[in-house]
């Protein structure tokens, strides 16, 4: 989290000496590894609701939207906690919303990518294809969270150069 945290800092431009300093880096890192961990928890129990339960097509649609809506909100926590600028909600939204849509979609279709990168690493990497596998996993999150914060950026960037 404190890499993400520079590169959050680095895709908006901001200046080297206006960042965090050692402690309160770490200090917004842990914060952020709280927030997201809690988070996680969360959308993986109402995920595993949806896959288990009995419950109505309906209802199932609204825990996938709760879903959702918790990994929005936990992107747009973590790009206005991990970023050494004041964002607003305007600059914090869209990123948020793309990416947490694709996260939740990772979310469902996770465990066919993680098994998929652990199966054809397995006959060359043995036991540590497990550790591909997470690390495959890992990435593709680092990636889509990363993409949210330049999307905002480049959004803001536009917006105020007029185009």
């Amino acid at each position: 989290f404190v890499v993400a945290q520079s590169a959050m800092n680095d895709i908006w431009e901001i200046p080297e000496h206006t960042r965090p300093n050692l402690a309160r880096a770490r200090g917004r890192a842990l914060l952020a590894i709280g927030v997201v961990g809690v988070a996680q928890i969360g959308t993986a129990v109402v995920t595993g609701l949806i896959g288990v339960s009995g419950v109505s097509w309906l209802n199932r649609i609204l825990f996938a939207v709760t879903a959702v809506a918790v990994n929005i909100g936990v992107l747009a926590g973590s790009y206005r906690v991990l970023t050494a600028r004041a964002l607003t909600k305007r600059q914090l939204w869209p990123g948020a919303i793309g990416a947490g849509v694709i996260f939740s979609l990772l979310q469902v279709l996770g465990t066919t990518v993680v098994l998929r990168a652990i199966s054809r690493a397995a006959p060359i990497y043995g036991t540590f294809a497990s550790v591909i596998g997470l690390i495959t996993w890992m990435s593709l999150h680092a990636m889509v969270a990363l993409l949210g914060v330049e999307a905002n950026a480049a959004i803001t960037r536009s917006q105020q150069l007029g185009h």
